[in-house]
């Protein structure tokens, strides 16, 4: 309830957002047409598709720690190098 509570004291123009939405993407539809799809399939090939699943979003979850990892050492470096320019380390190797 709070973020319902939320979105209408903050956003007084969430509806005409919502309404835009639904009238463009026609989400209702899709997500209808989702669980119908679902519903026609048999225990083993839902079975297999949860596990299909959860091993791309594994993988995928991996593969972003991995990347954001080389990015925040990246950074880290950066913003040594910048502090030891700021406080005059580097003014012998530089010039």
């Amino acid at each position: 309830m709070f973020l319902a509570n939320f979105i209408e004291e903050y956003l007084p123009f969430y509806d005409q957002i919502d309404a835009f939405i639904n009238s463009t993407l026609d989400l209702d539809g899709y997500i209808s047409q989702f669980f119908t799809f679902i519903d026609g399939l048999d225990a083993v090939t839902l079975v297999l598709g949860v596990l299909l699943a959860g091993l791309i979003f594994i993988m995928g979850t991996f593969e972003l720690l991995k990347k954001l990892s080389k990015l925040i050492i990246v950074v880290g470096i950066l913003v040594g190098l910048y502090l030891l320019y700021s406080n005059g380390a580097l003014d012998s190797l530089i010039g």
